[in-house]
């Protein structure tokens, strides 16, 4: 959990640096720049495949998160690391069931102004962090792309910053927590997007340590819980301006790649 924001630091210091990541000759950086295509249409493919089951803004979202909550787990692990007087709290962990804001920043009639949100989440919820790093990331990759239009070879790009598992993707996936900040979606009550359903619970047997068959008792067949599902409607998935802009840039890179790599291929 620690390595990934760890590597990712690295290569972006190293790409600001201005020295080539590969020092390949011309020959095998084609051989890597292939490889490295084929390894990003395996996984579009594989992604499409995977959401068939929770859906495609589903897992984009699981796996943008990823991306930049690993921060935030990097900095709850590395204060274990240190006495509680120098780190500071510790970052309990808390159910999303019972995970409520403490500035309703959801709520049209309760959340506070831009400046109040900002303040909470600078302080608070590591917002810093993802600004620091999304502008420095926007600056690193802007002046290595004017210094690749200077050498004007394809060649200097593909080793100085476009670089095979530069991950562009996780840097610019910091703009997601600035955005939330900023304009952040308003979303009604948690029970206003399930309704009410009753559940009776099955029979079932269960053996414990000396094999024992354990059955559950005949009157718990008659009693029902409370069981509180999303509604269909909310299922279904809603492209709008906030889902489409963030795989505009993903999908220009992946285009990229395939039109260099078909390129090679040739």
């Amino acid at each position: 959990m620690m390595n990934r924001p760890l590597c990712s630091w690295i290569i972006l210091v190293l790409i600001a640096s201005g020295q080539p990541l590969i020092t390949a000759k011309s020959s095998d950086l084609q051989k890597i720049i292939f490889v490295y295509f084929l390894s990003r249409v395996t996984a579009f493919i594989e992604e499409l495949l995977a959401s068939t089951g929770c859906g495609y803004l589903a897992l984009r979202r699981r796996i943008e998160g990823m991306h930049w909550l690993h921060t935030h787990l990097f900095f709850a692990l590395a204060k274990d690391l240190f006495p509680k007087s120098l780190a500071g709290p510790r970052i309990g962990f808390v159910p999303t069931a019972l995970a409520e804001s403490k500035i309703q920043e959801r709520h049209p009639d309760r959340r506070p102004g831009l400046v109040q949100r900002l303040r909470v989440m600078f302080l608070y919820q590591d917002l810093w962090y993802h600004v620091a790093l999304a502008a420095f990331a926007a600056a690193v990759f802007a002046l290595g792309l004017v210094k690749a239009s200077n050498h004007g070879s394809l060649q200097y790009l593909l080793t100085h910053v476009l670089v095979p598992g530069a991950a562009w993707t996780s840097h610019f996936a910091s703009l997601r927590p600035i955005v939330y900040a900023v304009a952040p979606p308003t979303m009604p009550e948690r029970r206003e997007l399930m309704y009410q359903d009753y559940a009776r619970p099955r029979p079932e047997e269960k053996e414990n340590e000396d094999h024992l068959q354990l059955h559950l008792e005949d009157e718990s067949h008659g009693h029902t819980f409370e069981v509180w599902r999303p509604k269909a409607e909310q299922k279904l998935e809603k492209w709008d301006a906030w889902a489409f802009l963030p795989e505009v840039p993903r999908n220009v890179g992946l285009v990229f790649w395939i039109v260099l790599g078909l390129g090679l291929w040739q």
